[in-house]
């Protein structure tokens, strides 16, 4: 009886914390325009909750929003190389998103 209290418990916390998370991504991604650097913040959040998750749906939403805030931060950047880079990564997370289910 402890011991399913405890997993309760533990199951709770993680949704709280990971919902949490996911606030913390929407608000760096909404204060883009403040600070380019946000969108990357953003995009990290949103690769790790998506690395976390076990629904696939819920997956495959997060890691739209991730490549939603590289593509956001690569129309900002000015070099070619760093251009090409994020086209590499964003098409990894295309073959991602439609290529493994």
């Amino acid at each position: 009886m402890i011991m399913k209290k405890l997993m309760l418990c533990l199951v709770l916390l993680s949704t709280q914390v990971f919902a949490d998370t996911q606030i913390e991504a929407e608000r760096l991604y909404k204060a883009r325009g403040e600070k380019k650097e946000n969108t990357l913040s953003a995009a990290k959040i949103y690769e790790d909750l998506a690395n976390t998750t076990t629904d696939e749906r819920e997956k495959g939403l997060l890691l739209i929003k991730q490549s939603q805030s590289l593509y956001y931060y690569g129309g900002l950047i000015s070099s070619k190389n760093q251009k090409k880079h994020f086209a590499y990564h964003l098409k990894s997370i295309y073959i991602v998103l439609f290529c493994t289910t």
